[in-house]
């Protein structure tokens, strides 16, 4: 089965049962382009300090059933986000272009 660099975190997080605050921060075109969203929600939801946050780029009609902020984060944003920003430790990944 395929997975992805967030999911395989956030399970391992999950098995460890981190205290520590996580945000997982996704962008992508539209909702086709959102593997295992609902698995991530999952293993988040074992977080007692996680949260998600996704950005759609190019949202279709249909993207609605999907909460999400539109366009992508500049580094404001993702400042705004992180609860600590000067000891944060952040992964990202994601095809160029999202």
């Amino acid at each position: 089965m395929r997975t992805t660099p967030a999911l395989d975190m956030a399970h391992a997080l999950a098995a460890a049962r981190s205290e520590r605050p996580v945000d997982f921060v996704h962008v992508i075109r539209d909702s086709e382009s959102l593997p295992h969203w609902d698995e991530l929600q999952q293993a988040a939801a074992q977080l007692s300090r996680a949260r998600l946050h996704l950005y759609v780029t190019g949202p279709r009609p249909e993207d609605t059933a999907v909460e999400h902020s539109p366009g992508r984060p500049d580094g404001t944003r993702i400042a705004d986000i992180l609860t600590d920003p000067a000891s944060t430790e952040v992964h990202m990944c994601g095809p160029p272009g999202s």
